[in-house]
């Protein structure tokens, strides 16, 4: 699990605007175990290669208030830093991401960093000490485990709502 928060420009919807991005590894969504509540989180494969999916997955307030909670917005396409991403999917209204105090509008696989920052983002894709947090588990920690040891650990990862550590937002994986 990695992710790395950067200020982004948003546009094709609306007014031009600056967001919050944060891109992450694949596994993201699953290892916090969180679950959109519209569409999807990242699947295997979309963070294999540099460039390889321009897809967002957007916060639940961007949904509201940009698109007004239309259930549509799957499939959309929304430009950012003037990149073409289609949106996938919609977090669930608790959930504003894992880093306290900081709520991010839109999660993208960390593949597309070179689209993020066209100056070092290549770097950044490389270097993973460059400003990426980790909560790292080691071979086949279980999901119940991750949740229970591994998150409390991570002081990073509180968010509003949510009583414990322990508590999941969103929908239950399956």
């Amino acid at each position: 699990l990695a992710y790395l928060i950067w200020p982004v420009d948003m546009t094709g919807i609306g007014k031009p605007q600056r967001v919050w991005a944060t891109l992450v590894s694949a596994n993201y969504f699953q290892m916090l175990g969180v679950r959109p509540v519209l569409g999807r989180g990242f699947v295997r494969g979309e963070d294999k290669a540099a460039g390889i999916a321009p897809v967002a997955v957007i916060s639940y307030r961007l949904w509201q208030r940009n698109f007004g909670g239309d259930r549509t917005v799957i499939g959309r396409t929304l430009r950012i830093n003037r990149h073409p991403y289609t949106i996938v999917g919609v977090a669930p209204p608790a959930f504003q991401g894992s880093e306290s105090g900081l709520r991010s509008d839109l999660w993208i696989p960390d593949t597309m960093a070179a689209q993020i920052d066209s100056e070092d983002g290549m770097a950044l894709l490389k270097d993973r000490r460059a400003g990426w947090r980790r909560c790292q588990t080691e071979g086949k920690t279980k999901k119940p485990e991750f949740r229970d040891h591994i998150l409390p650990q991570c002081p990073s990862f509180r968010a509003p709502g949510r009583k414990s550590p322990r508590q999941p937002l969103g929908r239950p994986l399956v």
